[in-house]
Parts: structure tokens; sequence; C-alpha cells
């Protein structure tokens, strides 16, 4: 029973923490400034693009399908 335990603990962190990485790309998003240098922009929308991109690999927890 310890390795269902296990299986269901982790599914249950790498849930947290997708959640998580969701919570925080919203946040960076939330507080682009547009009035903002150009070059202040461009670096908040690296930073958020960034963690779009490591979101895109929980592809166990985000689903595409769109109805």
């Amino acid at each position: 029973m310890g390795v269902i335990r296990d299986m269901i603990d982790n599914a249950q962190h790498s849930l947290l923490e997708c959640n998580k990485k969701l919570v925080a790309l919203l946040d960076k998003l939330n507080k682009i400034d547009t009035r903002a240098t150009p070059h202040q922009v461009n670096n908040q929308i690296d930073d958020a693009k960034a963690l779009a991109r490591e979101l895109s690999h929980e592809t166990k927890y985000l689903h595409r399908t769109w109805r």
C-alpha cells in the first residue's frame, strides 16, 4: 500500500506545483505595466513567456481540448 500512497502523494504534489505555476503566470501577466519603458515591458513579457513554456510541459494536468 506504500507504493500506491507514494503515487498519490506525488500526483498531488505535482498538481499543486502546476497550480502554483499557473497562479504565478497570471500574476506576472497582470503586473505587466504597459506604461513602462519598452525594455522593461519586454523583460516582463519574456519572464511570463518563460513560465508559460515551463507550464506547457505539464501535459499530465493541462488539457488542450476545447468543447
